[in-house]
């Protein structure tokens, strides 16, 4: 049974899982029915990988603002130092998703180049800062991921009325650029080229269901 509810702690990460040059992770998620009341526009966190946070977007987050559906954002979710968000980036798309619809997603981050990067169904989307131009993504040596929440020791910034059908964090392939295409994320336990010429052994990482619903457990693949 696919995940519908917040679940804190999932896994810890580590280089082999979350490899610090560059990575992507792939998301299938059937977004909410509707838009919640947030007055920033924020849905709600679909991951939170460290300080990482990928969220659904509406209205004010939105890449232009307005109406039109479910965005998705990469941002970084630092609660104890209010300056340090301030200068985070924030790094959105435009309107991708219409209530209830099904879409597979990918973020792919390159630290080398410090180039992050959304595909929506294998599409490159309208996409760009919604604050901060340039300022770099973390990526965190060992550190805990949490689905649906945006923190790990509570839940806030919940997800709700969405369901996850899979989740994983691979490397970033090497693909003669470094921005990401279709289907190019890395596969089960191979090593894969980051796209600075560099090799890095990655174990990805996928999202195995309980019968709950609520239940999720990352699990490294093949």
């Amino acid at each position: 049974m696919p995940l519908s509810q917040a679940k804190r702690d999932v896994a810890t990460l580590t280089p082999a899982r979350w490899p610090p040059r560059g990575y992507c992770v792939d998301i299938d998620l059937t977004f909410p029915n509707k838009e919640n009341a947030d007055p920033k526009g924020i849905q709600g966190s679909v991951s939170t990988m460290g300080d990482l946070q990928l969220s659904v977007i509406h209205t004010k987050s939105l890449l232009g603002g307005g109406a039109g559906g479910f965005g998705l954002m990469a941002s970084e979710a630092k609660k104890a130092n209010a300056a340090s968000v301030s200068s985070s980036p924030f790094y959105v798309t435009g309107a991708i998703a219409k209530p209830g619809s099904r879409h597979k997603a990918i973020f792919c981050y390159d630290k080398t180049a410090n180039e992050p990067s959304w595909l929506v169904d294998g599409k490159k989307v309208t996409q760009g800062y919604l604050r901060n131009e340039g300022a770099p993504f973390a990526a965190e040596q060992y550190t805990t991921l949490s689905l649906f929440t945006g923190a790990h020791d509570e839940d806030i910034h919940t997800l709700t009325g969405a369901t996850m059908h899979s989740f994983e964090i691979t490397s970033l392939p090497k693909i003669g650029g470094s921005t990401p295409q279709a289907g190019a994320s890395g596969s089960g336990g191979s090593s894969t080229s980051g796209s600075n010429g560099s090799s890095d052994r990655v174990t990805p990482l996928a999202l195995a269901h309980g019968g709950d619903g609520s239940s999720a457990q990352v699990m490294p693949v093949g």
